[in-house]
């Protein structure tokens, strides 16, 4: 949901715009923003994604994080890859022993959770060139990622540019926005360069707000 703040931001993008003859534009249903990675891959790409969106339920009673990432991978028909540099700079190797179990819960969601705490370091994974790519939460926060939001959904309420002021605007870290990458409007798209963190906010946004409009 939209904090105080970021609802004050946008309450001025509150009615659907009007075109020259005076009706009101209203948008086919959408349920998401479309976001999709600057790749050399894009079907293997959609394909995880279609993937990760799908129910899992599992129970690992203490095996090695290589293994079951290896036994996700076959089980998915994706590829898992450990980001060897960044897991032996914290000091793991892939062998640590995970326990979860997991029942009726979205795969992304559960794999989340499964390396939030991997003896103690708390793991996350990106997608990347084809493949998902398990690293540590802190190489992940520090790299620049460039994706784009599809918000033509949203356009009937306002603009790209109005967009791109709000998020700026609302973002909770606005400095590591300004400092560290960019954001640019593109036709109906938003193509944005940020770290992981500032990515999942801006995410969480516009899709809180593609709800609100949509329930007017």
């Amino acid at each position: 949901m939209l904090t105080s703040l970021q609802s004050s931001a946008w309450s001025q993008f509150q009615s659907p715009m009007a075109t020259p003859g005076g009706s009101i534009t209203q948008p086919a249903k959408v349920e998401w923003i479309r976001v999709s990675n600057v790749t050399s891959n894009p079907q293997a790409e959609e394909s995880i994604h279609k993937e990760l969106s799908e129910i899992v339920s599992w129970q690992f009673p203490g095996n090695s994080l290589k293994d079951v990432l290896d036994l996700l991978a076959r089980q998915h028909g994706v590829e898992i890859l450990l980001d060897k540099p960044a897991l032996e700079h914290a000091g793991l190797n892939g062998e640590e022993q995970v326990s979860q179990e997991i029942t009726g819960m979205k795969f992304k969601t559960a794999l989340k959770l499964l390396l939030s705490n991997v003896v103690g370091s708390q793991l996350a994974y990106e997608i990347e060139d084809g493949a998902i790519k398990v690293t540590t939460q802190n190489a992940l926060d520090e790299k620049l990622q460039t994706r784009i939001y599809d918000v033509r959904p949203l356009l009937p309420w306002t603009t790209t540019e109005e967009l791109t002021i709000a998020l700026q605007a609302t973002v909770s870290s606005p400095v590591q926005m300004s400092k560290c990458g960019s954001i640019a409007a593109v036709g109906g798209q938003l193509l944005v360069r940020q770290p992981h963190g500032v990515h999942e906010e801006i995410e969480s946004i516009l899709n809180s707000l593609l709800r609100q409009f949509q329930m007017e």
